[in-house]
């Protein structure tokens, strides 16, 4: 039955492998300012609404009918603009690809209260907004940084009954507080995080360019591996997010990172762990204590890789997510 499940897809997969698929219609949400500075996006924009009435954007890519969706959620500072590399890859063409944008990032709405981003229990309202509301029949769930937070959030209020798989980008469920103080430690010695939600313009845009050379080099000093095609696309992305969204957001991460070892250890779908072995923000030490309470977890890291592996190493990346799909996850699915 798995044989006859797979192979449709692994002709899709082979027919499209060399070739990116066609843009099927241009984006509907509203451009911004620096629109022509970022990548082309494949897909339909559109808007989902969540519990609280916040509108959270969307795209949707990639073949429809395909048995394999894939929702990818950002991190903490971008968008849903920094998956341009999975969106356009041919490894995941045979795919549908959706990607959202948090609230108060990107084109999603950015609610002024702070609670609104503090509490965990409406970001995974908007994750199943997303699920529901396109009628996404058990995608795989992708969290990269802030956004694997959102990810945990999802699985503590919903469970993953209706998931195939969870694949943890650079995020980490912390499985006690150690994991928590080694993660909080380490971002106390990174002047730009803090810079980066500041109410100054200056100290902020300086704050916004250390943090992409931490997300990309490891370090607050510009990133040797970073192409300045790509460094640019980061910092114009990095620059759509308002202050008082990305603070309350920050600051809300700092209550999300509560250890949740229950989460890991009810986790009944296939779980991909994708890490840069010189991420700064999640250390990748501490992976072993995250890992060891899930039954069915596969762990691949890129070496001398920072926080983004998505970007840094895109072919690895996607070729592992696709091997990871078509091996561990089909047998999840309807």
């Amino acid at each position: 039955m798995l044989k006859r499940r797979m192979l449709p897809l692994l002709v899709l997969a082979a027919a499209t492998m060399s070739a990116v698929l066609p843009a099927q219609t241009t984006q509907t949400l509203p451009p911004t300012a620096s629109e022509t500075q970022l990548p082309a996006i494949q897909g339909i924009g559109r808007y989902v609404t969540s519990s609280d009435g916040t509108m959270i954007a969307v795209t949707d890519s990639g073949p429809k009918l395909s048995p394999v969706t894939i929702l990818l959620v950002h991190g903490f500072l971008h968008n849903s603009q920094v998956w341009f590399k999975q969106i356009n890859s041919p490894s995941l063409a045979a795919f549908r690809i959706v990607t959202m944008d948090l609230r108060g990032f990107g084109y999603s709405s950015k609610p002024t209260d702070p609670t609104a981003y503090s509490d965990l229990n409406l970001q995974a309202d908007d994750i199943e907004a997303v699920i529901h509301q396109l009628g996404l029949v058990k995608p795989v769930l992708t969290g990269w940084s802030l956004g694997g937070i959102a990810v945990q959030g999802y699985l503590e209020k919903y469970g993953d009954n209706e998931l195939s798989g969870v694949d943890m980008v650079d995020s980490i469920v912390c499985p006690d507080t150690a994991c928590q103080q080694t993660i909080f430690g380490g971002l106390a010695n990174f002047p730009s995080v803090d810079e980066s939600v500041s109410t100054d313009a200056s100290t902020a845009l300086a704050g916004e360019e250390g943090f992409v050379n931490l997300e990309t080099g490891g370090t607050e000093q510009p990133s040797p591996v970073l192409s300045a095609t790509d460094r640019l696309v980061l910092e114009e992305i990095a620059h759509t997010s308002p202050q008082f969204a990305r603070a309350a957001a920050l600051n809300g991460a700092a209550t999300d990172l509560t250890p949740r070892p229950e989460i890991l250890e009810n986790l009944h779908v296939p779980l991909l762990v994708q890490h840069g072995t010189n991420d700064p923000i999640f250390p990748a030490s501490l992976i072993p204590n995250e890992v060891k309470l899930v039954k069915n977890a596969t762990v691949k890291t890129y070496a001398n890789v920072a926080h983004m592996p998505f970007l840094l190493a895109p072919n690895a990346f996607n070729l592992d997510l696709q091997s990871w799909v078509l091996t561990k996850v089909l047998v999840h699915l309807p």
